[in-house]
């Protein structure tokens, strides 16, 4: 086998990274995207390594029986979905599979089965989109690359969203360098564009409503009567703000937090604009010296890192979490290998693993968002 070579393939399984797997008689592992099992393939090697080799689509032979006709025109050069031509209950299967796999590589037993929350509206749910223009086109980058693929529609971007393209590609079109847009429908149903601003100009936010209200929903269940609540890496307290409206104390911790707080947040929220550790060295230094008064009964801990997860901060954290008597911790992630990594060592230091449970914010794509609960004495 050499890169470059042309292979007549049987796809035997789904990868969670998104591929579909093949093996040689030889016994390597072959991944081709935009694929699933049953399909035949021609596929074109296009990387070698000791045990794998990557290689891309060039012609589907013979389609699985239950292979789907993707429903964008663009789909396999854009750099979005990877999906479309799996049903959607597959596409589940396939992404609690990769959970389970990463819990259990990590030696990581649950009381419970993983509790699931699969997407109910799988097209237009995107809330959030970002798009690239110049001149006439306007759309998204292909995969590993900054070449732009024209869009007419996104069939996983909101409804007012699509309504919106034809007007922002007629303004971009007036722009002489290249450009970056942002095309939001905000929480209270408007329509915003950022223009050549960072990525979630107008404030992070989940850009699955439906699938975020059930992820608050479930986070609501887990935790006690704690009275104070530390939302760190929370944004604009996406997870917290419904504890801070039914009177709990909660500090909402992130470097994207809104300088003030705005005006229709409940008293007990405070926003601090600032990275997480050093927020929590100054705050226990702050009790210390009497300028803030001392923490008072036991708290909760919502930790939502970047894909990253914690990192080398971990331990930094987790130890002043002890100062302020943190009993409960919900942490949610967004990569599930990070996320794994950093639950296996919570109860490396005997936090007890209460509850699992996942959720499809990304349908027709590799992303599964996920969130457990861990207790303490």
């Amino acid at each position: 086998m050499k890169v470059g070579e042309t292979l007549q393939l049987a796809i035997s399984d789904v990868a969670r990274g998104g591929s579909g797997v093949a093996k040689t008689a030889g016994g390597r592992t072959i991944f081709v995207p935009y694929t699933m099992t049953g399909d035949v393939v021609s596929a074109r090697i296009t990387e070698l390594k000791k045990t794998f080799a990557n290689a891309e689509l060039i012609e589907i032979l013979e389609p699985a029986p239950n292979r789907l006709q993707p429903r964008c025109p663009v789909f396999g050069r854009c750099g979005g979905c990877q999906w479309q031509h799996i049903p959607y209950t597959t596409q589940w299967q396939i992404k609690m599979s990769g959970v389970r796999q990463s819990l259990k590589a990590s030696q990581i037993k649950i009381r419970a089965a993983v509790e699931e929350y699969p997407a109910d509206q799988i097209w237009n749910y995107r809330n959030r989109i970002q798009l690239h223009g110049h001149k006439d086109s306007l759309g998204y980058y292909a995969p590993r690359s900054h070449d732009i693929v024209a869009i007419g529609r996104c069939d996983i971007a909101h409804t007012q969203i699509n309504g919106a393209l034809d007007d922002v590609k007629r303004q971009g079109k007036q722009l002489a360098k290249p450009y970056k847009v942002e095309i939001e429908v905000a929480a209270d149903g408007e329509l915003h564009t950022y223009w050549n601003e960072q990525h979630a100009a107008g404030g992070f936010r989940q850009v699955n409503d439906e699938q975020n209200l059930k992820l608050k929903q479930w986070i609501q269940r887990q935790l006690t009567s704690q009275q104070t609540i530390y939302d760190l890496y929370g944004g604009s307290a996406n997870l917290s703000r419904e504890f801070a409206a039914q009177g709990f104390k909660v500090h909402c911790v992130d470097l994207s937090a809104p300088e003030t707080a705005p005006q229709d947040s409940p008293p007990s929220l405070e926003f601090h604009r600032a990275d997480v550790l050093p927020w929590l060295k100054q705050r226990i230094t702050d009790i210390k010296f009497k300028r803030l008064p001392e923490p008072s009964g036991k708290s909760t801990a919502i930790i939502d890192p970047p894909r990253g997860g914690l990192g080398d901060e971990f331990d930094g954290i987790l130890e002043r979490l002890d100062f302020f008597k943190v009993t409960e911790i919900i942490a949610v992630g967004c990569k599930t290998d990070t996320w794994v990594r950093d639950i296996a060592r919570l109860m490396e230091r005997n936090w007890k693993l209460q509850k699992v449970a996942a959720f499809d914010f990304f349908p027709h794509t590799v992303h599964i968002e996920t969130a457990a609960c861990l207790t303490r004495t």
